[in-house]
């Protein structure tokens, strides 16, 4: 029907959710720190999805059911519609990756079809990737974030519209891949073969001035 292919092109717009852990934790498969910030950062489609109790069914269709994500250092749950075929998982400094995989389920970890992470050192970098090989069996787009700390500003916690627009156009093949020489100098991509086997996830490394 017409009418459906506008409700799953309205609720498949690209969009970017960004889970943000309070604290550093690169060791421990089940490791868990409540996050310190969860939020989209730019389109948010469910919200057509809320509009009636047609568009209401049709998001829980396409989008197989809600995120339940522990989200405040009390432990509550949180409910979020994420649709992880078009949606940029945000994780922020590498280092957090165990701590944000583990406020989500194992099920909706093993959902993810693309994350993006920022640069906090090689050895963070690859306890990243290996997390991701073992928990995200779907997972086919890495972006690498180089952090403006790296230059000198920021620590990689916050996210701004622009590069959040920017990860999803990467993550939707609407950007050609970018490399950035400081981190492609390492043997870094050549491990991914070893971590994910034949079929390794896009690696694309982003600086933060080429955009």
């Amino acid at each position: 029907m017409l009418q459906d292919q506008i409700w799953d092109e309205a609720l498949a717009v690209p969009t970017v959710f960004s889970v943000i852990s309070a604290h550093p934790t690169s060791d421990g498969v089940n490791t868990y720190q409540p996050p310190l910030s969860v939020a989209f950062v730019g389109p948010k489609p469910y919200l057509v999805g809320l509009s009636c109790q047609v568009a209401r069914s049709r998001l829980d269709r396409t989008y197989g059911g809600p995120v339940h994500l522990r989200n405040d250092r009390a432990g509550t749950s949180g409910v979020y519609w994420v649709k992880f075929d078009s949606a940029v998982i945000y994780i922020g400094c590498s280092a957090r990756t165990a701590a944000v995989l583990g406020s989500f389920s194992e099920y909706d970890v093993s959902r993810f079809k693309h994350v993006a992470i920022a640069w906090s050192g090689f050895q963070d970098l690859a306890r990243a990737c290996q997390r991701f090989a073992t928990s995200c069996p779907a997972l086919r787009t890495i972006i690498i974030q180089m952090r403006k700390s790296y230059y000198g500003a920021d620590d990689g916690s916050t996210l701004d519209p622009e590069t959040a627009a920017h990860y999803a156009a990467i993550a939707t093949d609407n950007c050609p891949e970018l490399e950035c020489g400081a981190l492609d100098d390492l043997p870094f991509r050549g491990l991914l073969p070893k971590y994910f086997g034949d079929s390794p996830p896009r690696l694309v490394v982003v600086d933060p001035e080429s955009y």
